[in-house]
Parts: C-alpha cells; structure tokens; sequence
C-alpha cells in the first residue's frame, strides 16, 4: 500500500514535519453515505491555531475519494494525488476549529443515481498530520465601478503592503461573484500572476514567490470585463519551516 509520496516524504524529512499519525480502516458498504453517494468513514479533528493539516487516503482495494468539511461550510475535496493515482491527498491551511474527514469511495458522476458497486469496498489507510503553524493577513476589499478599469474594462484595486516574510509565503484570492485575476509585484519589481484556481477552497494563488521584505504592490482585478464583487485577499506566512441522514458517530482523531 502506497503510504506517501516520495517528493512529500523528502520536503517532509528536510523540514523536520514528518509526525504523521494513521488510522487504518475497512469500507464494507454499510457506512454512511458521502455528499457524492459513496460509502464513507467519518472521522473529526480538533485544531487549535491556525496551522497547516495534511490528510492522506490510501486504498489498494478502491479508488480513494478524500473530503474535508470545516465548522465554517467550507469543503475541499480530491480524488487522486496523480491522474494515474487511486489515492487522494488534501494540505489546507485550517483555522482553530473541528474539521469533518470523509474516508470514501470515488464515484464519477454519471454514476450519482447508481448503487455503489459492490466491488468498491476494501482496507484502507488514513494519514494525518498537523503541520508547521501560518501567520495570515487578510485584506477584504471590494471591485465596483468607482474602481480604475484596465484597457479591456476590467475593473482593478490597487493594494501597497508591507510585507516581512520569515520564510516561504504565498498570496491567495478569493472573489464573491467574479472570476479573480491577480498580479503581484515585489519590491524589487519583480511581477508574478495568476488566474489559477486551487483544487483546495476556490482560491486563486501565487505561489513560488521569492521572499523580500518591503513594500509589495498586489493587484486584484477580474477576468472578465466588468466584474464586480467583495473578495478576500491573504498574505499567508508559512514562517522558517515550510447528503445522507448520519447514523453513526465519527472517530475522534487525537
């Protein structure tokens, strides 16, 4: 059984994070249903400050599907850690509270209204870890059309931040009824962007970004023209270290 994956284990080890803990299971169908109609084993996790949480699903015998649920609505989700992977894998940054973990089948969903196939079930191995703990700035703001507008008529804010990174950091987007665009520029003037959204919450984020202490200029626009919203922007500092009636009780994870 495949436990992690070697470029994972390897930043793991150089970092000094490995503490993984693991709680092995077995799906035989007669568990509670997950939000896509699998069978699923429902486990919560208690977390006290705002810090990193890894969860790996491991299964020989199924195609892994793997759900966080936080007290606050929001829901991650993955199916596999590779295209040719039948395990999942999900690193949020999780906020003090109870988080809900769905150790489940994957289910495609021309399969939604189908019985879950009997061959489905099988062992499976649950991976947790509470990683390095993150310091979060967060500016909330809004795009309306008092804001200055781009040559295509998109409308943009313009945010001058002081920003000291201790480490490696990351600059994420999360727009309220618009589609984000962001540009980040160091002091430096080195430029970054990106309208990617994350598999993890909906963010659009700029990762890979070298460090400098200064004043950062972060533009936060839309793709389309005339895209209005709230959004929330984070600065997050990793520091030095890198629908079923439930019937049954979850396990508590230490």
């Amino acid at each position: 059984m495949k436990q992690i994956p070697f470029l994972t284990l390897i930043m793991l080890l150089s970092t000094g994070l490995l503490a993984q803990k693991s709680v092995s299971g077995e799906l035989t169908g007669d568990e509670n249903l997950n939000s896509k109609g699998s069978p699923a084993d429902e486990y919560t996790i208690q977390i006290n400050k705002t810090q990193i949480l890894n969860v790996w699903l491991n299964s020989d015998d199924f195609d892994a599907f793997l759900i966080v649920e936080s007290e606050d609505g929001s829901i991650y989700e993955n199916d596999n850690i590779e295209f040719s992977d039948n395990n999942s894998y999900l690193s949020i940054i999780a906020a003090p509270g109870v988080y809900k973990i769905l150790a489940g089948v994957y289910k495609s969903e021309w399969e939604e209204f189908e019985e879950p196939e009997k061959e489905a079930r099988g062992q499976y191995e649950l991976l947790y870890e509470r990683g390095s703990e993150v310091n979060i700035i967060t500016v909330q703001g809004r795009l309306d059309n008092s804001d200055q507008q781009l040559p295509k008529g998109e409308y943009y804010d313009v945010i001058e931040q002081p920003i000291n990174p201790t480490g490696q950091f990351q600059i994420r987007l999360k727009g309220y009824g618009f589609s984000g665009f962001l540009y980040v520029e160091s002091p430096s003037g080195k430029m970054y962007r990106s309208d990617a959204y994350d598999d993890v919450g909906g963010y659009v984020r700029v990762t890979n970004i070298t460090p400098e202490q200064g004043s950062w200029k972060l533009y936060v626009t839309s793709d389309y023209s005339e895209d209005m919203g709230g959004y929330d922007l984070e600065i997050i500092d990793f520091g030095a270290d890198s629908v079923k009636v439930n019937n049954t009780e979850p396990i508590d994870l230490e």
